[in-house]
């Protein structure tokens, strides 16, 4: 089941969220999560709109949208992986918005795959600045016209 996160998902969510990226991206120093999990936990988090998958009473996944339309975080947890969370996760999403935008780093080939294989489309190839990697910005627009943006959009 699809729900909207509540404060009580905090600790699941952000167990989800250290351990996939710990496991997901090797090529990144795993301090970096470590480094920014209160910052996540306590910034990110509250400004975004976030939705929960429960099964079984247990969070097994979370989507998190930036202000407009930017999925900030997309994460199932390692045991739930393969699924068909995280599509069922995206397809929510995409029942609620005309577009959705999401940066993924390049040397994330599973990820950059599934996001693929969801729809979406590389717009965009560039340096992330935190950590400094190339990433893609890809996006997926319900009327298939995409639009390039040079700034993340929730800073717009």
């Amino acid at each position: 089941m699809i729900r909207p996160f509540c404060m009580e998902d905090t600790d699941a969510v952000m167990d989800i969220w250290l351990s996939v990226n710990k496991a997901a991206h090797s090529f990144i120093e795993e301090s970096y999560w470590t480094e920014n999990f209160q910052a996540v936990e306590q910034t990110f988090l509250p400004r975004s709109e976030t939705y929960v998958f429960e099964e079984d009473g247990q969070v097994r996944g979370f989507v998190s949208i930036l202000p407009k339309w930017f999925v900030g975080a997309l994460f199932v947890s390692l045991e739930s992986q393969g699924k068909g969370i995280g599509t069922a996760l995206l397809e929510f999403c995409k029942q609620r918005y005309e577009r959705l935008s999401l940066g993924v780093f390049k040397e994330n080939a599973a990820s950059v795959g599934f996001y693929h294989k969801c729809g979406f489309d590389i717009v965009l190839e560039r340096e992330s600045d935190c950590p400094p990697h190339m990433e893609y910005l890809m996006e997926w627009v319900r009327d298939g016209e995409h639009r390039i943006y040079p700034v993340h959009p929730a800073q717009q």
